[in-house]
């Protein structure tokens, strides 16, 4: 395996990592369509938005030690040329932006979701 497979290899993980904090808070925002999910998530509502912050902060460093490692990878076997530096830096960007956008864009919806007046009546 050379490094500039491992490289690559490690661009597919940064991409997955991205598309998995997508489908993940997606995911979330589904299930609280579901009554009971609403309701009992409600009085847990600090939590669920403490932990959506916690897996973007978590997602996040794992994406900067890929595109760093990755970029590492790449000086060793000959460098990168500066449009495709600056490329690198796009995707990466790019990458962060899915996960904080899915991840603190969706706490608006969660909020509004768990503040379900029905939740309220059948808690009483």
């Amino acid at each position: 395996m050379t490094n500039q497979s491992v490289a690559d290899r490690l661009v597919n993980y940064g991409d997955a990592i991205a598309a998995f904090s997508a489908v993940n808070t997606l995911a979330l925002l589904v299930a609280m369509g579901e009554n009971e999910v609403r309701c009992s998530l409600a009085d847990q509502a600090l939590l669920v938005y403490s932990g959506m912050v916690s897996f973007a902060v978590v997602l996040t460093l794992a994406v900067v030690w890929c595109h760093r490692t990755e970029g590492r990878l790449r000086a060793e076997a000959g460098g990168v040329p500066e449009h495709l530096r600056r490329l690198r830096l796009i995707f990466f960007v790019v990458r962060l932006v899915v996960i904080w956008l899915f991840n603190v864009g969706a706490l608006p919806l969660a909020r509004i979701a768990m503040g379900d007046p029905a939740c309220l009546v059948s808690a009483a």
